[in-house]
C-alpha cells in the first residue's frame, strides 16, 4: 500500500510524518510554493505564505527524514506563456530551482510542459495530474507515451466505475493513483473550469494576486444541500476500502490537502496510513467540510497577503463567502457503509442515477443534516450568487 501525502509548509510536520511512516507506507510528499509564475491546482488565497528560502529549508528536512517531494506544476492554463520566449524562460528558471533543491519528482497536466520537462530535465520523472482529466485508456496511453511516470485519474469518473479502472489498469504500464478525500461530485460538470481558476489564483503573475470567490466551492455546497444523496454521489474512498481499489489494480493514492493545519491533516493521515479505519464522521476526512482552514495560518504575511487581496474584491461579499466555511452541521455516518462499494451496481457510470436507487438508499441510512443550518446556508448562498455574479437561485437549482 503506497501513499502520496501533501505538506501544508508547517514546521510540525516532517516530524510527525517521520513517526507515521514506520512501514514505509508514504511513497512520496508533495508540494509547491504558495505562489509562483506556473501556478498550481489550488489557490494561493488558503495557503501558508512562507518565503522561498523557508520552502528550500522545508523540503530539505523531508528529504533528510527519507522522503522524495513532488512538486506541483499542474496548472490547467499558464495563459500560453508556455508559448514565448519569455515565458519559456521563467519555466526553465523555476525547473532549474526545482532541480537544485534535489527535487526529481513533478506532476503536470500541461502537455506542452511535459514534453519542455522531458526534452530539458531528463532525470525528472514527471507525473500526471488529476487535473489533466486522463479519463480514458486512449488518453492514459497518450501520457504513457510521453513518458509518464504515473497517473493520477479523475475521481469523479474512477472511484464507482469498477470496469473503467480495470480498462485503465489493463491499457498502460505506468503507475495509477487515485485521489482518496478530495470528495469531488461525481461527474462534476464545474470540474474544468475550477481547475481553470484555481491555477490562475495561484500564479505570481495574475492581476488577483491569489484570490477570487470560488464559485464552484458554492456551488459544491449548494448542491449537497439541496439533495443529500449528493453527498453519497461523490468521488472519496473510505480508509477501509483502500483494499478494493489495489484489488482492481491501482498502484498508490493520494491525500489531500496541503491547505488544511497540522492537527486536521494528521486525522486524516492518522485514518488512512495507520489505522487503515476510521470510526466517525466520514466528513472529518474530506478538506472540503473543514470550515475556515485558511485561518490556520496566522503570520504576518499571510495579514498582508490578505490585506492586499481585499483591495480588489467586495469586502462585504469576502464576508458572506466565508460563513460558507464554518464549521457544518453535517454528519456521515461511516461505520453505516460498510460494504456500500462491494454492493452497488457492477458498471456504475452516472448514466442511470434517475432510475436507481442504491445512493439515495445509502443516504437515508448514513447521511444526517441539520435543517436550521441547511436553510440558513441556502440562504447564504442565494445572496451571495445574487450580489456577486447577478444569478437567481432558480437559475441554478434546475
Amino acid at each position: 500500500m503506497s501513499f502520496s501525502v501533501p505538506t501544508n509548509l508547517h514546521a510540525d510536520l516532517p516530524l510527525y510524518l517521520s513517526s507515521l511512516n514506520t512501514g514505509g507506507e508514504i511513497q512520496e510528499v508533495y508540494g509547491k510554493l504558495p505562489v509562483d509564475d506556473l501556478g498550481g491546482g489550488r489557490s494561493s488565497f488558503p495557503l501558508c505564505q512562507i518565503s522561498q528560502t523557508a520552502f528550500e529549508s522545508h523540503v530539505r528536512e523531508l528529504q533528510r527524514a527519507g522522503f522524495r517531494f513532488n512538486y506541483l506544476l499542474n496548472a490547467l492554463c499558464m495563459d500560453n506563456t508556455e508559448s514565448t520566449s519569455e515565458g519559456r524562460k521563467k519555466i526553465h528558471i523555476l525547473l532549474d530551482w526545482i532541480a537544485g533543491l534535489g527535487i526529481e519528482r513533478v506532476t503536470v497536466s500541461n502537455p506542452v510542459l511535459f514534453t519542455m520537462i522531458k526534452e530539458r530535465y531528463p532525470h525528472f520523472q514527471v507525473c500526471v495530474s488529476a487535473v489533466a482529466n486522463v479519463n480514458s485508456p486512449r488518453r492514459a496511453r497518450y501520457w504513457e507515451s510521453l513518458g509518464a511516470e504515473s497517473i493520477t485519474l479523475p475521481g469523479y469518473n474512477a472511484c464507482r466505475n469498477r470496469s473503467f479502472l480495470v480498462s485503465m489498469r489493463q491499457s498502460v504500464r505506468c503507475s495509477l493513483q487515485l485521489i482518496v478525500n478530495d470528495a469531488c461530485q461525481f461527474q462534476c460538470p464545474l470540474y474544468i473550469y475550477h481547475y481553470c481558476r484555481e491555477s490562475h489564483a495561484s500564479q505570481s503573475r495574475h492581476s488577483l494576486r491569489g484570490y477570487s470567490l470560488d464559485y464552484c466551492f458554492i456551488m459544491c455546497r449548494f448542491n449537497r444541500l439541496r439533495d443529500k444523496v449528493n453527498f453519497i454521489r461523490s468521488n472519496w474512498i473510505r480508509p477501509e476500502d483502500i483494499g478494493y481499489y489495489e484489488r482492481l489494480g491501482v498502484d498508490s493514492f493520494k491525500i489531500v490537502d496541503r491547505r488544511l493545519p497540522t492537527g486536521i491533516l494528521t486525522n486524516i493521515l492518522n485514518a488512512y496510513v495507520r489505522d487503515g479505519l476510521y470510526e466517525g464522521n466520514l466528513l472529518d476526512l474530506l478538506p472540503v467540510f473543514h470550515g475556515r482552514t485558511f485561518n490556520a495560518h496566522k503570520d504576518w504575511k499571510r495579514r498582508v497577503f490578505l490585506l492586499r487581496n481585499l483591495l480588489h474584491v467586495d469586502f462585504f461579499e469576502t464576508v458572506r463567502f466565508m460563513k460558507l466555511f464554518d464549521a457544518v452541521d453535517m454528519n456521515v455516518d461511516n461505520a453505516a457503509l460498510n460494504g456500500f462499494l462491494e454492493n452497488m451496481p457492477a458498471d456504475c457510470d452516472g448514466n442511470s442515477c434517475d432510475s436507481c436507487s442504491y445512493c439515495r438508499d445509502a443516504a437515508e441510512k448514513s447521511v444526517i443534516v441539520d435543517e436550521k443550518y441547511r436553510v440558513r446556508l441556502l440562504s447564504t448562498v442565494e445572496r451571495l450568487l445574487k450580489n456577486t455574479w447577478g444569478l437567481g437561485y432558480e437559475s441554478v437549482s434546475r
